[in-house]
């Protein structure tokens, strides 16, 4: 898959002394397994794996990818190159302060033009035991944490090969140990190449290692496997020195003889050891691998790699949205005022040339929206649908038949949206939008309480609680639920006499009433009293269901643990904040059935209308 033919890099010092980086180096790479460059300071590793991946450009040489030559290569093709087909993993890590640690993977993608994948995310996080650190500042991470972070950032394009300069140089050794324990694994299915230092890791975790020295392979090893001697199935012999025995319990008098004769045959000293985490830091120690064979290295021969057709190998252009660019350079130019000030005056230009452009352009609105949304650290955005009216009044005389216009003023009303537009805006974006009934300032329900309450037991009330009711109901059905993430306990409603709530919901009653609810089976299929604002009866309602509509924010838990170190105005700003976050999320709303609203609403003008708001889910 990779190859690199007559490297040369040649580096000026400021004397104008002329220093080989790279000497007619030529490798030819596996196409899986983990690659270690090894050598002192100043040997050429680093500017082979930096020349390699397209981070630097040769004087002179190839690299071929798939078939593909670079001798033809523009600056933009490197990119490209290295876009499409290489995941890097720095020293320094590379993480940028100015974005969480979900934004910095989904960076990745972006620069691919891809789209934002929260789940592929939130699953590599789990994978490099980050799950739950996604909304978190770099800053705020540890070491060995922020190496997981690049980690996760360069296998969520997923790339055929990973690139490590120094990995584990700013990392301890048992952190270390963990990268690279992930590499290691990642190493069965991608090409892993890695600049050390360390040749005791290498030793233990490479499948080949290659040395370098004054910017020339002085050493080039593969890692190859000797099987044991069996004396049985249970005993095996291993570089004939290290004796192996599985099953201890089957052992029989023929085989202790064997095992007797065997030690009686070596002088000196002889351990032996029935514990398991001894035994495998012995095994690692002298290089015994899981099945008991013999690792040794030993000149590179032969490396089996395909045939390319380089007609087959294509490269994705690099591409960063605008908005993730800008603030890049604006965090950049902090350190520089001066060119930070120019900087801005260009931007300003720029920014009305682009909006005098924009609005003579033609886009698709819901795409744009949706756009918008999703690289919020939102998890739920509510929308609404207006309309302009525009209101004359005029003074006619019949007499001379003057007109004069008394007085003239804009208003702009909210209006319903229809089964028609829920079903365009879920066409153009995967299923993320939903119907809802907002129990709401709405001109429908002038008069009425538009208050959901689940009168048959207390409703918790706190900072944490500001709403002791539901705020509006949901008819997406199960189909909506599973395909943007949601899980649901139980059993979404099937007719207008049921209804499911929310996990956020049933904590609600849970604090309000401690000794009746203790688990979810102490509300499902219990029958609930609710009275709706809209039509001013109670009803009979089954809970047949608990959907966890996702995580709250953790900068809210001060108001749920009542541990806070924050004064009281930082707790009502916080307290305020939140009341405006869960009024409009997935998190207070009640799951009916499609045929809900014509049973309740029937009597009322405004069942002429499918839905009054939408909510939209990231």
């Amino acid at each position: 898959m990779l190859e690199i033919k007559n490297l040369k890099k040649v580096y000026k010092t400021k004397g104008g002394q002329e220093v080989k980086a790279l000497d007619d180096v030529s490798v030819t790479f596996p196409e899986t397994g983990m690659v270690f460059l090894l050598g002192k300071s100043g040997s050429g590793k680093s500017t082979l794996l930096n020349v390699t991946g397209g981070l630097d450009k040769p004087d002179s040489g190839e690299i071929i990818i798939k078939g593909k030559n670079s001798k033809d290569f523009s600056g933009a093709d490197f990119d490209s190159y290295r876009n499409t087909y290489i995941g890097f993993i720095f020293q320094e890590y590379n993480i940028l302060n100015e974005f969480n640690i979900e934004q910095n993977i989904e960076l990745a993608l972006q620069l691919q033009g891809k789209k934002n994948d929260k789940e592929s995310v939130l699953k590599l996080l789990e994978q490099v035991d980050l799950k739950g650190l996604g909304k978190r500042k770099p800053n705020t991470l540890s070491g060995g944490q922020k190496q997981r972070v690049a980690i996760a950032r360069a296998l969520i394009k997923n790339p055929e090969i990973i690139m490590a300069d120094e990995p584990t140089g700013a990392l301890d050794s048992n952190t270390g140990k963990q990268v690279f324990d992930t590499l290691k694994k990642l190493s069965k299915e991608k090409l892993v190449i890695i600049v050390s230092h360390d040749r005791d890791f290498a030793e233990i975790y490479a499948d080949r290692i290659i040395e370098l020295a004054d910017g020339k392979i002085i050493s080039d090893m593969t890692k190859a496997h000797i099987e044991p001697k069996s004396l049985n199935e249970n005993i095996n012999i291993v570089n004939d020195n290290v004796l192996s025995i599985k099953n201890v319990e089957e052992l029989k008098r023929d085989d202790l003889d064997k095992i007797y004769d065997l030690l009686k045959s070596k002088n000196g000293e002889v351990i032996i050891s029935t514990s398991d985490h001894d035994n495998k830091a012995i095994k690692q120690a002298i290089h015994i691998s899981e099945d008991n064979r013999s690792e040794v290295f030993s000149d590179t021969k032969e490396v089996n790699t395909k045939e390319y057709d380089p007609k087959n190998t294509k490269f994705i252009k690099s591409h960063l949205p605008f908005q993730r660019a800008f603030k890049i350079g604006a965090s950049s130019l902090k350190s520089k005022p001066i060119r930070m000030i120019f900087t801005i005056f260009l931007t300003i230009v720029a920014l009305v040339m682009f909006g005098v452009t924009s609005t003579l352009m033609l886009y698709d609105e819901s795409y744009s929206v949706k756009e918008a949304l999703k690289n919020t650290d939102l998890d739920y955005e509510q929308i609404s649908k207006t309309y302009k009216v525009e209101n004359i009044g005029h003074n006619f005389n019949i007499s001379t038949g003057e007109d004069k216009v008394t007085y003239k003023n804009t208003e702009y009303l909210e209006t319903a949206f229809s089964s028609s537009d829920i079903n365009y805006l879920n066409s153009k974006s995967a299923n993320k939008y939903a119907g809802v009934i907002k129990f709401g300032s709405y001109n429908y329900y002038s008069g009425a309480s538009r208050v959901l309450r689940i009168e048959s037991m207390t409703l918790a009330s706190s900072n944490y609680y500001p709403y002791v009711a539901m705020t509006g109901l949901v008819d997406a059905g199960i189909n909506y639920i599973t395909s943007n993430g949601f899980t649901i306990t139980g059993s979404y409603p099937s007719n207008y006499t049921e209804i499911a709530i929310t996990d956020y919901m049933y904590q609600m009653l849970k604090d309000g009433n401690p000794d009746q609810v203790k688990s979810y089976d102490d509300i499902l299929n219990k029958t609930v009293t609710c009275r709706f604002g809209f039509s001013g009866y109670n009803v009979e309602l089954k809970i047949t269901g608990i959907i966890n509509t996702g995580m709250i924010p953790t900068k809210y838990n001060d108001l749920k643990n009542n541990t806070s170190n924050l004064n009281q105005n930082e707790l009502d700003k916080l307290a305020e904040e939140f009341k405006l976050y869960i009024g409009n999320s997935f998190h207070l709303m009640g799951y009916v059935s499609n045929d809900f609203y014509k049973e309740y609403m029937k009597d009322y003008e405004v069942y002429t209308y499918d839905y009054i708001n939408t909510i939209w889910a990231r």
